[in-house]
């Protein structure tokens, strides 16, 4: 059997997404934080939440960031990475989300909408291409 690495994740930005510009060739990069609920089967009690980063690449990090905000409900399909560097003599490591699809599940204060809730063809993809990862 093939190894697989999937991730798949809905829940709420925790913050305004902000774009940056990395490598020679300048790609779009943001990374989003995404706040998910545990289930714990008792409605009643708070459920507590974990949080997740998400990198997001190239035109969808551009779309990510002008047509989401704080609080916004969005679905993430992608793969889990894992980064360790070391600084000043102690050693760090992040575990994160490549974003390959990203789905708007909420309107966007700012984004044209159609009928269905989903942004206007041209405006803003309610699903994003698989996003390019600079290295």
């Amino acid at each position: 059997m093939q190894d697989v690495n999937t991730a798949v994740i809905t829940g709420r930005l925790t913050k305004d997404p902000e774009l940056t510009y990395v490598g020679d060739d300048k790609t779009a990069k943001t990374t989003a934080r995404i706040a998910v609920q545990r289930p714990n089967g008792r409605e009643a009690e708070d459920r507590g939440a974990g949080f997740y980063d998400v990198d997001v690449w190239g035109i969808h990090a551009e779309n990510l960031c002008r047509y989401q905000k704080k609080g916004k409900r969005i679905a993430v399909e992608g793969r889990l990475d894992f980064e360790q560097w070391e600084y000043e003599g102690s050693k760090y490591q992040r575990t994160f989300i490549v974003a390959e699809r990203v789905h708007y599940l909420e309107k966007a204060d700012s984004a044209p909408v159609g009928d269905s809730g989903d942004p206007a063809p041209n405006e803003a993809p309610e699903e994003a291409e698989p996003a390019q990862a600079a290295a």
